[in-house]
């Protein structure tokens, strides 16, 4: 009993498993995922990859100063917009 069990799990996540490969292989169009309010659409330049990962490092810097400065304001108890954590958290800049 405990094999025939095992082999209906195998056949149905395998069934499963390659209906999810043959759904996402069938995809032919891809839209551009829709940007938030206020995004400037920017052209796209060429960067190479060591110039792209100082960019995403400096990205991570800057929401790093947000965060502590959040938490700076909630240890002094000093009011602050929790809107900018969830924008910082988001990628969104006001």
């Amino acid at each position: 009993m405990e094999g025939n069990m095992r082999r209906d799990f195998i056949r149905l996540t395998t069934a499963v498993g390659a209906s999810f490969l043959l759904q996402a292989c069938g995809r032919t169009h891809q839209t551009e995922p829709e940007q938030p309010k206020g995004w400037a659409k920017f052209p796209e330049e060429e960067v190479s990859p060591a110039e792209d990962l100082m960019r995403e490092h400096g990205v991570l810097d800057r929401v790093l100063l947000v965060y502590e400065e959040g938490l700076r304001r909630l240890g002094s108890r000093q009011e602050f917009d929790p809107a900018v954590l969830v924008g910082s958290a988001m990628g969104l800049t006001r």
